[in-house]
């Protein structure tokens, strides 16, 4: 199984899971044509769309993707907020391809979802976490994690604006780390940080300390620029893994 972060972050986010038969995208928050320059495949290539909630970061290619043939998977709140009128899927427990998807309910500010993806022909198994302040559940056997890591509360400026929101809003990365600690991580291979704010969080520190902890490989997913789209894995190879 393969993760990928192609973009991530406020700007807006776009992954792709794949393994040797069933490839998917997971979140469309950037235009279509934006989109289809970061894809290494075209779009109609990928099997289906999961979109976690309906924050435009999120999904504000869905009715393009939807357009073109590519089936979306989310929540019926999310489809009635972002006007998906038909020709969606309710995500839930569900077989696309290869790949056997289970959702569990994220801890956001509007309806969101967290994703379980299990590959059928590599046994491997994906959490997709973003856009969510904690992790409720202890999941076990875990090969690939893909959590939101937003901000850190030393970072924060006092009388910043926007603390109240990010605390029941996004992953502080103390709480991330506090849910990989009372996890088992036994078959986890790599870890990626999502969504990290770029004000108030620091990638490669981030990373530093998640890695330290684990001593898993980290990988501190990047937002989408001109420059930076090819380098998402530039702060990876700064960092030494603890054998």
């Amino acid at each position: 199984m393969k993760f990928s972060a192609l973009a991530s972050g406020s700007t807006g986010n776009l992954y792709t899971l794949e393994d040797a038969e069933t490839r998917i995208i997971i979140e469309c928050g950037l235009p279509y044509k934006q989109i289809q320059k970061l894809l290494p495949l075209p779009p109609t290539h990928y099997a289906a769309c999961l979109i976690t909630h309906s924050h435009a970061d999120h999904s504000y290619a869905a009715q393009e993707l939807q357009r073109r043939g590519i089936p979306i998977h989310c929540s019926n709140a999310t489809a009635e907020s972002i006007g998906l009128r038909r020709g969606w899927t309710e995500a839930g427990s569900e077989q696309i391809g290869t790949l056997q998807i289970k959702t569990y309910e994220a801890q956001h500010d509007v309806p969101n979802l967290m994703f379980l993806i299990r590959s059928t022909q590599d046994g491997e198994t994906l959490l997709f976490a973003i856009d969510t302040y904690y992790i409720r559940e202890n999941f076990h056997g875990i090969t690939i994690w893909a959590c939101e890591c937003n901000y850190s509360k030393e970072l924060l400026q006092d009388g910043d604006a926007l603390a109240d929101r990010l605390y029941t809003s996004h992953m502080e990365l103390r709480t991330l780390l506090s849910a990989l600690a009372s996890s088992d991580l036994s078959q986890c291979r790599e870890i990626h940080l999502l969504h990290i704010s770029r004000d108030r969080g620091d990638p490669q520190a981030f990373a530093r300390a998640t890695q330290e902890q684990t001593g898993i490989p980290v990988y501190a997913a990047q937002p989408i620029t001109t420059r930076n789209h090819h380098d998402y894995q530039r702060i990876q190879r700064n960092i030494p893994h603890r054998q």
